[in-house]
C-alpha cells in the first residue's frame, strides 16, 4: 500500500452497513434489468440477416456506406504496389481499421477468392471493435468471423475465414495453427498497433506463415523505454523485415491540415518537486549514474546503454551471485525508485485535481481521460478524486474483467465523466466524445504520447450539433529526465503549428505561461552541418539510426548478431575514442557512426566517424567439397583466413586467460575448463586442446586477440577478427571436460 492511499483509507470507511448497501443495490439493478427484459420486444433479425453472404466464394463487401477518403485510397495502392506486405504509420482515428478492410475486400474480391486474414490486436478491447465494425459494416455472416483470447477459442476452418487474435493468445497458437492447417499460402497477417508485436516474447506471432502482411499504428517505431534510449530505423527492425516497411505515413499534422481530427489544443504544464522530494530525486540519481558507470566496466559490448543494458542487468541479478548481482540490483531498485518518485510527486495530483474543477465549472458535461504509467499511482489517483466528488471510474489490468467492463460501459454512457486509466487503455479505446485527455505521467516514449493523444482526438457534435475542441494537458518534472522527450521530438512538426502551449506551475500553485518547451528538440541527420564534426566531439543530433556492436576482435554485428561489413578503421575508432569496443549507431541519412556514453545523470552522444555508404550484411563463405577442403588444410597455418563455409554442426567454445590460458565451455551453473595433455584421460582430445591453445598464443603475435572460436563438424577450428574468418588448428577427436 502507497503512503498515499495509507493518508486516504481512513476516508473511506468501507464496514458492514456499506456492504449491505452495495448488496442491495445489487439486487435492485438485477430487478430493473429483469424488467426492462420482459418489456423489451425481440427484434426481427431476418431483415438484419437478410444481406449476409451464405456463400463465402460470392463478392465480400466490408465497407457498405462507407465511402473511402483520398488517403485510404493511396494508401490501399501503395500497399499492393509494394507487393502485399508494408506497413501503415497514420495518427489515431484517421480510420485504419477502414484501411485494412478495404485491402482484404480487393484481395479477397480481385486476387484470392479462398483468402484466410488473421488479425492480431493487443487487447481484448480492440479484438471486439474489429468485431462489431465488421458485423456492422460487412454483408460477412457472423460464424465467418471467429475470436481467439478474451475467453473466445475460435480456429480457422471451411467457413471462418476471419480470426480476430489478442496477440498474447496469438503468439501462442496462430503459428501452429497455420501451419497444421496449411494456410500459410492463402493467409493475410493483420497486425493492429503493431509496434506491440515487436516485444520479445510476443514477437513469436510474426513467425505465422503467410502470403501478405500489413503492418498498422500511428506509432510503429519501438523506443527504449529507458533515458538511454535511441530512436532506430523502423525499416531494419525485426517489424520492419518482418511486417515490411513503412510505406505510408499520415501525421497528427497532416491529419488536422485535412480535417480528420478536430481543431485541438495541448497544454504542457512544467511541475516543482517539493524540496524533499528535489533532494531524494538528486540523490537517487547520483547513485544511479555512479552504479551505471560500474556495471558498465562489466557488460558486454552489445549491453552497454539503452533496453539491452537494463536487459542485461535483469539477468545478473537473476543469474549471478556476489558483489556484482548486489551492485545490478541496487541500480535497479534505485532506478524504480526515482522512477516512483517522479509518478508520485505531490504536484500531480494538484494539478490534475485543479484542471478538472476549472473544466467541470466551465462544461459540466466535459468528459475527461486520464493516463497514468504506474497500476499503484492509478489506484491513489481514483481514490483521491472520488474522495473530493468527481463522477470518476477506474480502468486498468489487475481489477477483475466485470469491474473493467463495467467502468468502460458507464462512461462511454456518460454516466461517470472521468476515466482514470493505465497504460493498459492507450491502444484500442475508442470513446468520441471525450473532450479532455490528461497525461498525468509517462514514460519518455513519443510513442505512447501519440497513442494517448489519439485517444481523445476524435471527431465528435454534441446533441446541439457543436463541434467539440478538445485540449490534452501533458505534465511533466521540470530539470528530470521527465524533460527528455521535448529533444526526441519536435512538438509543433509533430502535432501542428499553433497548436502546443506551455507552462510552469510552481509551488505556489502560479502559471506562468513559458516561451516554449523545457529543451530543443534534436535535429536529424540530414539537418547536421557535418563540417562541424570531429571524432570524439559531442554530437549535436538526435540518437538514430540502426544499431550495431563491436567486439574486442573488430567484428561487427547487428541485432540479430549477422555480421556487417564496416570500414576494417571503424573498430578502432570505437575503441580510441571509448576506450573499448561496444554499441554505436549509423544515422538513416548522412551514415554518421555515433556512440552513447553516460554523463553526470543523463547520456551524452558521440561522434565517430562517417560511413561512406549504408553497413550492409558481410558476404558470406564459400562451400567447398571435401577434396578441396583437404587439400588447402595440408598448408594452412594459424591466423590465415579461412575462406570457406563452416560445416554445421557448430560447436562455440571461450578462450580465457586464467592460469595461463584456458577453453572453457558453458554449463548449466558455470563453465568448465578443457583438459590439456596428460590432464585428459583420453590423450588425442589433450593433444587437440594443447594444439588450439598454442595456436591461440602464436596469432595473438600478429594481434589477433581470440576470446571465442569454434569447431565445426570436420574439426575444422576458426575465429573471427575485424568480421574475417581466420583458421585456427584442425582438431581430430575434440575436447575432455571434467563431468
Amino acid at each position: 500500500m502507497t503512503e498515499q492511499r495509507k493518508v486516504l483509507m481512513p476516508e473511506l470507511a468501507f464496514g458492514h452497513g456499506e456492504r449491505l448497501k452495495l448488496q442491495q443495490l445489487r439486487i435492485v439493478e438485477w430487478l430493473y434489468d429483469q424488467a426492462l427484459m420482459s418489456q423489451t420486444k425481440p427484434d426481427d433479425a431476418g431483415d438484419e440477416e437478410q444481406d449476409r453472404l451464405t456463400d463465402l466464394s460470392q463478392p465480400w463487401q466490408l465497407l457498405r456506406g462507407i465511402q473511402l477518403k483520398a488517403w485510404q485510397e493511396e494508401c490501399r495502392e501503395a500497399w499492393f504496389r509494394s507487393g502485399c506486405k508494408g506497413t501503415i504509420k497514420v495518427v489515431t482515428g484517421a480510420g485504419k481499421t477502414i484501411l485494412a478492410l478495404a485491402i482484404i475486400q480487393q484481395m479477397q474480391n480481385e486476387q484470392l477468392c479462398d483468402l484466410r486474414v488473421a488479425v492480431v490486436v493487443p487487447t481484448i478491447v480492440l479484438m471486439n471493435q474489429w468485431h462489431d465494425q465488421l458485423l456492422a459494416t460487412s454483408n460477412l455472416p457472423p460464424w465467418a468471423i471467429g475470436r481467439l483470447g478474451g475467453g473466445y477459442k475460435d480456429a480457422f476452418n471451411d467457413s471462418r475465414r476471419i480470426l480476430l487474435a489478442v496477440l498474447d493468445s496469438a503468439q501462442r497458437e496462430l503459428p501452429q495453427m497455420v501451419r497444421t492447417a496449411d494456410l500459410g499460402k492463402r493467409l493475410l497477417l493483420i497486425a493492429d498497433e503493431c509496434h506491440r508485436a515487436g516485444a520479445p516474447v510476443m514477437s513469436r506471432v510474426l513467425a505465422t506463415e503467410r502470403i501478405a502482411s500489413l503492418g498498422l499504428s500511428a506509432t510503429p517505431e519501438r523506443e527504449d523505454e529507458d533515458e538511454a534510449g535511441a530512436e532506430q530505423g523502423y525499416d531494419n527492425s525485426l517489424l520492419g523485415r518482418e511486417l515490411g516497411p513503412l510505406i505510408y505515413e499520415l501525421t497528427l499534422a497532416q491529419a488536422l491540415e485535412m480535417g480528420i481530427v478536430p481543431p485541438y489544443t495541448i497544454k504542457h504544464y512544467g511541475l516543482e518537486l517539493t524540496d524533499s522530494e528535489r533532494a531524494e530525486y538528486e540523490q537517487l540519481s547520483r547513485s544511479i549514474s555512479d552504479c551505471r558507470n560500474e556495471l558498465q566496466n562489466y557488460a558486454g559490448p552489445r549491453a552497454q546503454s539503452g533496453a539491452s543494458f537494463f536487459s542485461w542487468v535483469q539477468k545478473t541479478v537473476r543469474h549471478q551471485g556476489g558483489d556484482l548481482a548486489t551492485l545490478a540490483g541496487r541500480f535497479l531498485q534505485e532506478t524504480s525508485r526515482r522512477k516512483a518518485l517522479l509518478y508520485g510527486a505531490e504536484a500531480r495530483y494538484k494539478a490534475l485535481e485543479r484542471i478538472l474543477k476549472e473544466q467541470f465549472e466551465t462544461n459540466a458535461d466535459s468528459m475527461a481521460l486520464l493516463f497514468h504509467e504506474s497500476i499503484e499511482s492509478v489506484n491513489d489517483l481514483y481514490l483521491r478524486l472520488y474522495l473530493a466528488g468527481f463522477p470518476v471510474v477506474l480502468e486498468h489490468s489487475q481489477l477483475p474483467q466485470e469491474l473493467r467492463n463495467l467502468s468502460l460501459e458507464l462512461f462511454r454512457k456518460g454516466i461517470a465523466k472521468v476515466m482514470v486509466s493505465a497504460k493498459s487503455l492507450i491502444e484500442g479505446f475508442n470513446v468520441p466524445a471525450v473532450d479532455t485527455g490528461i497525461v498525468v505521467a509517462s514514460t519518455t516514449s513519443v510513442r505512447q504520447r501519440i497513442q494517448s493523444l489519439g485517444r481523445v482526438l476524435r471527431r465528435f457534435r454534441t446533441a446541439s450539433g457543436e463541434e467539440k475542441s478538445p485540449v490534452v494537458h501533458i505534465f511533466y518534472v521540470r530539470d528530470t529526465v521527465d524533460e527528455l522527450i521535448y529533444e526526441r521530438e519536435d512538438w509543433s512538426t509533430l502535432t501542428g503549428a499553433d497548436r502546443n502551449v506551455y507552462y510552469h506551475l510552481n509551488l505556489n500553485e502560479e502559471l506562468v505561461e513559458q516561451s516554449g518547451p523545457p529543451r530543443k528538440c534534436l535535429p536529424r541527420d540530414e539537418e547536421i552541418d557535418e563540417s562541424t564534426l570531429v571524432p570524439g566531439s559531442l554530437y549535436p543530433g538526435r540518437l538514430e539510426g540502426q544499431v550495431l556492436s563491436c567486439d574486442s576482435s573488430g567484428n561487427v554485428r547487428d541485432p540479430e548478431g549477422n555480421l556487417v561489413t564496416v570500414p576494417p578503421e571503424v573498430p578502432q575508432l570505437l575503441k580510441n575514442i571509448l576506450g573499448r569496443p561496444g554499441r554505436f549507431y549509423v544515422t538513416p541519412v548522412k551514415f554518421f557512426c555515433l556512440a552513447r556514453v553516460p554523463a553526470g545523470d543523463e547520456w551524452e552522444t558521440l561522434f565517430i566517424c562517417k560511413l561512406p555508404g549504408k553497413p550492409v550484411p558481410s558476404t558470406p563463405p564459400v562451400q567447398v567439397d571435401d577434396e578441396e577442403l583437404l587439400l588447402w588444410l595440408e598448408t594452412a597455418k594459424p591466423g590465415q583466413p579461412y575462406p570457406f563455409a563452416l560445416r554445421k554442426p557448430v560447436q562455440e567454445y571461450r578462450y580465457r586467460k586464467k592460469r595461463g590460458g584456458v577453453i572453457t565451455q558453458k554449463r548449466n551453473h558455470g563453465e568448465v575448463f578443457a583438459l590439456v595433455g596428460h590432464e585428459a584421460s583420453d590423450a588425442h582430445k589433450g593433444a587437440d586442446a594443447r594444439r588450439v591453445l598454442g595456436s591461440i598464443r602464436e596469432v595473438g603475435k600478429i594481434g589477433h586477440e581470440v576470446t571465442r572460436f569454434v569447431v565445426d563438424s570436420e574439426g575444422v577450428a576458426v575465429y573471427l577478427h575485424g568480421n574475417q574468418q581466420y583458421f585456427l588448428a584442425k582438431v581430430e577427436k575434440g575436447f575432455e571436460f571434467p563431468e
